[in-house]
């Protein structure tokens, strides 16, 4: 059984808890994308409490430049 790559994993779960905070599919999409090249912002995200994840996940689209799908305040 092949294991999983782990930037897939990233996204998989980027993905999954995004739906959950209920975000429109637009911000699903970009927030996974964030995630998989800022793997280090899921761990963070999945850090938080529940009731943080939310305003988190909000702060990271906020941050991102669409034109160069990159983050303002990240290397990504």
């Amino acid at each position: 059984m092949a294991e999983e790559d782990p930037l897939q994993k990233i996204q998989n779960e980027a993905i999954l808890e995004c739906q959950k905070l209920g975000l429109t599919e637009t911000e699903v999409v970009t927030d996974a994308a964030a995630f998989v090249k800022v793997p280090a912002q899921m761990s963070m995200l999945l850090a938080l409490p529940e009731s943080l994840r939310r305003e988190y996940v909000l702060k990271i689209l906020a941050e991102f430049d669409f034109s160069t799908d990159t983050c303002f305040a990240c290397t990504c």
